[in-house]
């Protein structure tokens, strides 16, 4: 896999509109390839009005685990920062830079349980 394979999540629905988790295991593009990158989107061009949205990535240790996570809120996409790094349309938001990739292999234990990296 290289920067700019990505692999999505089965749609999902919170408060009647759809959305899917985007995962870019080796970044968004070539600037970004050091990274996991998330993004969360909606499918064409929707967009809710306002949203409060978390991505984490899970710790699966047993004992007192800590997970990455980002918190954030967004509006209308086309004014923030993820519409311009935006891989393609219907982007709610996004995180180019997510997670360092060697961060995730220096710690497989805790985050690549079973060579499984869990996104929620």
């Amino acid at each position: 896999m290289g920067p700019g394979t990505r692999l999505c999540s089965d749609l999902f629905e919170v408060a009647g509109q759809l959305f899917r988790l985007e995962v870019y295991p080796a970044g968004l593009n070539r600037d970004s390839s050091k990274y996991v990158s998330l993004f969360l989107t909606t499918p064409g061009t929707a967009c809710p009005g306002f949203l409060l949205y978390e991505l984490s990535v899970l710790d699966q240790s047993a004992s007192k685990p800590q997970h990455i996570t980002e918190a954030r809120t967004a509006g209308d996409a086309s004014q923030g920062p993820a519409a311009v790094l935006a891989p393609h349309a219907g982007v709610i938001a996004g995180f180019p830079r997510f997670i360092k990739s060697s961060f995730l292999h220096k710690h497989w234990q805790r985050f690549l349980v079973e060579d499984t990296l869990t996104v929620r």
